[in-house]
C-alpha cells in the first residue's frame, strides 16, 4: 500500500494529490459548477439524462486528449477536471445546487 493512498479524495472532490494541484484541472472542474449555477439562475435545470450524456461526451474527448495533445485549446488536465465535475453533479443528483454541501 502506497503512502498517498490514505489521501484519496472522496467522490465528487477534485483529485488534488493525483494531478499535482493542476490549475488546469481546477479550472475544468469549477467551470462545470459555474455553468450549472448560471443555468439554474436562468431557470434551466438539466435532467439526469443530459448530465449522463455530457459525462459520456466529455470522457470520450478526454480519452482522446490524454496523450498530451490539447483538443479545442484545452489541456487534458482541464478536460479531466470537467469530467470529474460532471460526475460529481451526477453523484449529488441533478437537482442539487452546485455550491451546496
Amino acid at each position: 500500500m502506497r503512502a498517498d493512498q490514505s489521501e484519496q479524495p472522496t467522490p465528487g472532490e477534485p483529485l488534488t494529490n493525483y494531478l499535482a494541484e493542476s490549475s488546469e484541472y481546477y479550472a475544468g472542474f469549477t467551470s462545470v459548477l459555474r455553468e450549472l449555477a448560471d443555468a439554474q439562475a436562468r431557470g434551466f435545470q438539466p435532467t439526469e439524462r443530459q448530465l449522463v450524456l455530457a459525462v459520456t461526451h466529455s470522457a470520450r474527448i478526454y480519452t482522446s486528449a490524454r496523450g498530451g495533445k490539447p483538443i479545442g485549446g484545452r489541456s487534458p488536465d482541464w478536460l479531466r477536471g470537467r469530467v470529474d465535475g460532471l460526475r460529481s453533479l451526477l453523484r449529488r443528483g441533478s437537482a442539487a445546487r452546485p455550491w451546496s454541501e
